[in-house]
Formats: structure tokens, sequence, C-alpha cells
């Protein structure tokens, strides 16, 4: 990764925009960044670290990225850095914005349009802003719009986290130690990133997995032994033994096998016997119970045979009161035939009394009937005389109807004559003045005229008016001399004009005499004394309603007299209708009459006071009905019944069953034990042979389990350095090993020239304990005591010396590895103020060698000597309105 181009805005103390082009740095990549104590040379590489990983260069416990809006920025200003990076050949462009509020885009846009307005705005009125980030490839504009996408799109590209990144890449102020002073685990997860070694950690976590694997497979097996042992149903005291010793150690499972094999053939041939046994007593219970169910069945026809018998004998007893009620029954059934030819003469004497009542009814209605007939044809031939009136009343609304449209008529053409006459007076006007213009001009012209004579004179001709040549005073034209064009001009607008007054004039005549002749014809019909519009159509209405008036009272008269006569029609159709109806009636009567007394004369009564005594009501005779069908039907039942039950019992005394039940109980207790015996016997057997067959299985599964676990356990030791009374080096440990060896042997070419040979680094090659991962740890070698030692004893300046060299090593040897991250930048802030004069000097030229022109270095430091040794430099300043970079090369 090798920043090209920088550009902040509102970001820490610079508050517009700024930019820094990290291409026009020079060519050697070796760059300062100088200024003042607090003036904003850390923010650079906090911006680029900002812009990568969302943090400051020395992460979040140093500054978070919610700080980072400016306390100099207009409010109208969003806070953004934007970073333009190379990296393996393709340009990237990444922009962040943090969480901060600003005036938002409609006070934007109203300050744009008036710029002069006050920046000042409340908190109130901000506007917030989220955390935003995107990310665009340069090749073909792909573009990535998220902050998570875009962080892990960060971590791919370049191949670090911000940690490592911090390690390698940007080593913030304070934390340049860090990589010297790092733990194995540390540099373990930071060379898992640079040199690909996720495949051998992989190998390892597969190997940790497999063998996890193998040893829960191992444990499950152990386990389901521990599950199947408590089933076992033993009671022999050797096989219990030997079951308490499995449960204790599954691996001896296997010594139950051979003995449960044994117990279990024994316990089958006892559980054939006992099924035997049970199925001899089932035999002799099933027919001791069908001997008993007959012999219940045998008493119980019996005993209902009895009961029967004795039902119909009491049902015999009520055979006289049986004969009584049906003979009560027939009387009552006689008696109904009767009452019904009775009951049909009083409704026919009913309905003739009806008749004649409705008779008498319509005869002293028709006297009224014809009374209001009369009166009716009197309104009627009143109202037709005053009908009469309508024709001529409807002529003289006709004629008022005339009148008023005549009266409209004259209106309008006065007002059109009125119209006529004032266009004639204006065009009278207009006619005046073009002829008082027209005189104007002419007299003008003709006393113009001297004048034009004069114009054409020449000294020593003679004047075509008097003859002299001399001319001592010659008339001068006036300047409202009109020509003689305009003076046409003039004359065809008079003639225009008063063409248009004779043709008004003529409209205004004509429009006269059409007024006279309306006039004449309104008066004509109403005569000379000419009523107003309103009181024209005052009168028009006034007839309207007296015809309607007629024409009403001429229809009610009308549909009066034909409902007179219809009613009277009607009303005689009815008396006549009622006249047949009574004397239909009264021969109904008789006919009804006659067969009553015939129906009792052939009736079983002797006379009627003997028919009314037999009537009986329905519900009595429903009674009775059922009183002596019940008594047949029970009769007729019972006897079948009996008949039936005789046939069906065979024996003529209760048989003794009590004794039968005895022994069926007996059989019954008998077959419950043999039951609950075998029942318990064949649980045990099920659960022995169950356990049996599933630790034979078990049993060859531990042994080939155990065999895989032993073998994966032991490669997955080795590989995890966890082998007893061997150093704690894993597998990926020991391939990062290698890596960092070379790390450190290109470190100490960088610091055998820093230090003229006197400290020289290398990795430990025994850990401290046993107990703990190592592998990655150093130690310093130094030339003076001839004594290796640990690298935490280097004072400040060797300390800052020895990292700085396994920086720049580290960052050797990832650019060589193959597939490994590209390493094109390194950015320093402070350190340098722990070496003297000579070590200065040297680290300088050493980074001016290591950038030569391909990798980008930035440092930030306060040291003169090296504001005067590095020509390319980023000046930072800051006063009461922030700060401000500018590029000096």
């Amino acid at each position: 990764m090798k920043p090209l181009k920088l550009t902040l805005q509102a970001f820490g103390p610079y508050p517009g925009r700024t930019e820094i082009n990290f291409e026009k740095l020079g060519t050697d990549g070796l760059f300062l960044i100088a200024g003042d104590t607090g003036a904003g040379k850390t923010t650079v590489f906090d911006a680029i670290s900002f812009a990568l990983y969302g943090e400051c260069s020395g992460g979040k416990a140093r500054r978070s990225s919610k700080s980072f809006r400016s306390d100099y920025a207009s409010p109208y200003d969003r806070t953004y850095v934007e970073l333009t990076f190379s990296h393996r050949g393709e340009r990237w462009t990444i922009r962040r914005e943090p969480e901060h509020r600003w005036a938002g885009t409609r006070a934007l846009q109203k300050h744009q349009a008036n710029p002069q307005q006050d920046d000042f705005l409340t908190e109130d009125q901000l506007v917030a802003v989220s955390a935003s980030a995107e990310l665009r490839r340069g090749s073909d504009g792909a573009a990535l719009d998220t902050v998570s996408r875009v962080d892990e799109s960060i971590r791919q590209i370049i191949g670090l986290d911000k940690e490592q990144f911090s390690q390698t890449v940007m080593i913030a102020q304070g934390d340049f130690l860090k990589i010297l002073n790092a733990k194995s685990s540390d540099r373990r997860e930071l060379f898992q990133k640079l040199f690909g070694m996720e495949r051998y950690a992989r190998f390892q976590d597969l190997l940790k997995q497999e063998d996890a694997l193998a040893r829960k497979k191992l444990d499950d097996i152990d386990q389901h032994i521990l599950i199947e042992l408590p089933h076992l149903s033993l009671q022999d005291a050797e096989l219990q033994s030997l079951c308490t010793a499995a449960q204790a150690e599954p691996a001896q499972a296997f010594k139950l096998i051979r003995p449960l094999q044994v117990l279990c053939a024994s316990a089958g041939q006892s559980l054939e016997e006992c099924g035997k046994e049970i199925s001899a007593v089932s035999e002799e219970i099933r027919k001791k119970t069908a001997e008993s169910a007959e012999s219940k069945e045998q008493n119980s026809l019996f005993q209902l045979l009895c009961q029967k018998q004795l039902k119909l004998t009491a049902l015999k007893m009520q055979e006289e009161q049986h004969l009584s009620e049906k003979a009560e029954l027939q009387s009552a059934a006689d008696a109904d035939t009767v009452q019904k030819t009775e009951q049909l003469m009083i409704q026919a004497e009913r309905q003739y009394s009806a008749a004649k009542q409705t008779l008498e009814l319509y005869l002293t209605q028709l006297p009224e009937c014809e009374k209001n007939l009369e009166k009716a044809e009197l309104n009627l031939t009143q109202a037709k005389q005053d009908a009469e009136q309508i024709t001529a009343i409807t002529e003289q609304k006709s004629k008022t109807e005339k009148a008023v449209e005549l009266l409209k008529t004259s209106e309008q053409l006065r007002n059109q004559h009125r119209q006529a006459v004032s266009r004639r007076n204006a065009m009278l006007t207009a006619y005046q003045q073009t002829t008082a213009e027209h005189d104007a001009a002419l007299t003008a012209f003709v006393h113009g005229q001297a004048g034009a004579l004069a114009a054409k004179l020449e000294q020593g001709k003679p004047c075509p008016v008097c003859g002299a040549t001399d001319h001592p005073q010659i008339a001068v034209m006036p300047e409202s001399c009109p020509t003689k064009e305009q003076l046409q001009e003039i004359r065809n607008q008079q003639q225009a004009a008063q063409s248009n007054y004779e043709k008004a004039e003529q409209t205004v005549q004509d429009r006269a005499e059409k007024l006279s002749q309306a006039i004449a014809e309104l008066k004509d019909t109403v005569g000379e004394n000419l009523p107003t519009e309103d009181m024209l159509r005052e009168t028009a209405a006034a007839l309207t309603h007296q015809i309607e008036k007629l024409r009403s009272g001429l229809s009610a008269a009308e549909t009066a007299q034909r409902s007179a006569e219809n009613a009277l029609t009607a009303l005689r159709a009815k008396t006549d209708e009622a006249e047949k109806n009574t004397a239909r009636c009264k021969s109904h009567t008789e006919e009804e009459t006659a067969a009553y007394r015939n129906a009792l004369a052939d009736s079983p009564f002797a006379d009627e006071d003997e028919f009314r005594a037999a009537i009986r009501t329905p519900e009595r005779r429903q009674e009775l009905d059922r009183s002596t069908r019940a008594y047949e039907t029970n009769t007729h039942s019972l006897a079948g019944e009996i008949e039936t039950l005789q046939s069906q019992c065979r024996i003529t005394e209760p048989i003794p069953v009590d004794a039968i039940e005895e022994k069926i109980r007996e059989l019954n207790r008998k077959l419950t034990t043999l039951r609950d015996t075998q029942t318990n016997a064949q649980i045990a057997q099920d659960h022995n042979l169950s356990v049996l067959t599933e630790l034979q299985k078990l049993t060859k599964e531990r042994t080939e389990a155990s065999a895989h676990y032993a073998a994966v356990n032991d490669l997955y030791k080795t590989v995890s350095g966890q082998q007893s009374g061997q150093a704690k080096l894993s597998f990926e440990t020991y391939v990062q090993q290698f890596y960092f060896r070379r790390v450190v042997g290109a470190a100490n070419q960088r610091m055998e020239f820093l230090t003229n040979g006197l400290y020289r680094l290398r990795c430990k090659t025994e850990a401290g304990d046993h107990r703990a991962q190592s592998g990655l740890d150093l130690e310093v070698y130094d030339s003076y005591t001839g004594q290796w030692r640990d690298v935490s004893t280097l004072s400040g300046g060797e300390s800052f010396m020895a990292s700085l060299s396994l920086a720049l090593g580290l960052s050797d040897v990832v650019q060589a590895q193959n597939g490994g991250i590209a390493l094109d930048a390194m950015f320093i802030d402070e350190g340098f103020g722990a070496l003297d004069e000579t070590a200065l000097q040297q680290a300088i030229r050493m980074l001016r060698t290591l950038a030569d022109g391909s990798r980008l270095i930035g440092i930030i430091s306060h040291i003169t000597d090296l504001k005067e040794q590095i020509p390319s430099q980023i000046r930072v300043t800051k006063d009461s309105c922030g700060s401000k970079l500018t590029l000096q090369i």
C-alpha cells in the first residue's frame, strides 16, 4: 500500500479543505513532517489511518473517531478524509466520514445563496451525520458503500488489520517499541497475516478438531457403555461383580459378554416352559368360562319366562274394563258422525243470517248513493258553464304575452337607437375635427407657397411671379407648412370621417324608424297608455292562474260525477248479489237441517238426548283409543314372547353358578401368577439381550476408537507443541520461526550498520519454561560483554535502533516473499530524539537508501538535523484560525 493523495476537510485542527499530493514529495521517497508541538503533524498519520481503518494511528484508546470534527470548521463544511493509494498495480480511493454534526443541505443552499450571512448556528439547528465509508477501484469504478463491507475489503486488499498495520507500516507515537517487545503470541498473529500462515494454522486446527473428535468418540462409547450397564438384570454375584468393574472402567466391559451369553440361553429355556404352563391354564379357564356363560344365559331365560307369564295373567284380569272402554269408544264414534251433520246445519243457519243482514245494509245505503250522484251531476253542469270562459281568457293571455315581447323588442330597439345616436355624434365630432385640421393645413399650405417659390429663386434670374431679377427680401418657408402629400393625406382623412358620419346618420334614421314601428304595434295591442313589463307579466300570471283554476274545477267535477256514478252502479250490483246469496243460503240451510234429521234417525241412538250423552271430547276419545290399543297390543306381544322363551329355555329350575365362578377365579389367580413370573423374566431377558448386543458392538468400536485416538493424540501433541518434557513449539510457530529468523537476519544487517556491529539479534533457542508456547521471542548479543540478553534490557536509543531495524527487516522479508503482502510505505512518529548524532546520521542514511524512490517513508520529528537533511517536507503551521499544510520540495 502506497499513499498517492490525501484530502482532509474539517478534520482535526485543519478547518477547511486540505490536500497532500505525496507524488510531489520528490523521487527519493523520504519526507519529513515538521512543525510546532500541537500544530497537527500526527493528524496527517491519523487521517491516513482513519481513511483505511476508521481509527487514528494510535488506536481508539488515544482518540475517538467522534472527536475528529475540527473545532475551527464552518458549520457548512462536512468532515471527511479521502485517500488515494496504489496497491499491486491498482489504484484505490477510499472516503470516510466520522459521526459529526453540520448545518445540513438546506442551510448550505441558503448560505450559498447569501454567503454574507452569519455562520453561527445553534446546536439544535445542526444535523447529525452517521459514520460512512466508500471504496472505489480505479480500473473499473466498482464501489462499496457500507462501513462493514469497506472495512472487510481493506483488510483483504492490504492483508493487515489495524493492529498489524501499526506494527509494520504506521508506527504511532509511543508504539514504536511494540514490535521489539511483542510476545510470541502477538508475533504469531502478525506473521500469520504477513506470510500467509493460515494453512499451517488450519492444519493444526484440523488436527486439534480430529483429536477432539477422536477423544469425543471414545468418551461417547464409554458413556454409552455406562448407560447400558444399569439396564442389566443380574442375580448371580459373579456377574454383578463384573458389572461393577465395567462401570468403574468401561474398558473392562468385554469380560461380561461370555457370562451374559450363558445367562440369556438358560433364561430362554425357562421362559419357554413357563409359556406352555400358561397355555394349559388359559385353555381350562376358557372352558369353565363358556360353561358359566351358558348357565347364566339359561337362568336368565327361565327368570324372564316366569316374569312374562305373570304379566299376561295380570293383563287378562283387565279384560272386562277393556270391553267397556271399547263400547264407549264405538258410541263416541257414532255420535261424532251425527255431530258433524249438526255442525254443518248450524254453519248454514249462520251464513243465512249473515246474508240477510248484508242485504238489509245495501238496501239502506241505496237512497243516499242516488242523492250523491244527483249532486255530482249538478256540480259538473256548473263547472262546464264556467269553463266556457277559458277561450276568451286564453286569448287575453296570449295578447298580454305578445305585449311583453313587443315591449322587450322596443326596449332593445331604443337602446340600439341610443347607441347609433351616440356613434353618430362621435363620427360628427371626428368629421368636424378633421375638417378643421384640413382647413388649417390648406391655409398653411397656401401661405407657404411664397416660401416654396422663393426657395427656387436665383440671383439675376427673373421671379416667376413678378419678373424682377433682384430679390432683396426673399420669403421664408414656415416650419409648419405641410407638403402637398401631407395635405392630401389630411384631405383623405377628412373624406373618410365624412363618409363614417354619413353612414352613422343613416343608421340612426333606420333604427328610429324601426323603433317607431315597434311602439305603434305595442299601442295597437295595449292602447295608448303603455304599461311596464312587470305589470304585463303580473297580468299574464293572473290569467294563467284563472285558466288553471277553471280547468281544475272542471276536472274535479268530472271525477266526482264518475265516482258517484260508479259507486251507485257498484252498490246496485252488490244488492242484487246479496238478494241471490240470501236465497241460496236459505235453501242450503233447509238442506242441512234435513240431513241432520236423517243422520239422527239412521244412528243407533233413540233420541237427541241419547245422542248428546254419547258425545265425548277428542281428548277422551284419544285416551280410550290408546287404552284399548295398548291392551290388545300388550296381550298379543306377551303371548308371542312367552312362546319364543319356551322354545329357548331348556331348564325347569335355576342352575347353581357360584361353584363354577369360584373355580374360574382360582384358575385366574394361578394364571396371573404365571404371567407375572413370565413378564418379569421376559423383561430381564430383553434387557440382558439388548445390553449384550450393544456391549458386543461397543467393545468392538471402543477397541478401534482407542487405537485411532492414541495415534491422533500423539500427532496433535507433537504438532501443537504439547509433548511433555519438550519446548512448547507448535508446528505453525515452527514455520513462523523460520520466517522470523529471516526477518531477524535482515534486521541484523540494519542493526550492525546502525550500531557499528555492537549489537545483533536472534531468536531464543529455549523457552523460559515448558508450559508456555514459545519460539518467537528475541534476545540481543552485546559484543562488549560477549553475552546474549533479553531485548528488554536495551536503553531507549538502543531500543529505537533495534525496533527500526526489526521493522525494516520485516518489510524486506515480506516484500521478498512470493504471495506476501506489499509494504510500499512506512510512517514513523517520533523516536529519533533518543539517538545520538552518529546514530541519527546512520539512521537517516539507512532510511534514504531503503526508500530509493520506490518506497514512501514518512517521519514526524522535531530534530533540527532531520529538518536540514531531509529536503522533502510537509510544514505544519498553526494560528488562531487552525492549522495549514505547505509542501516543501
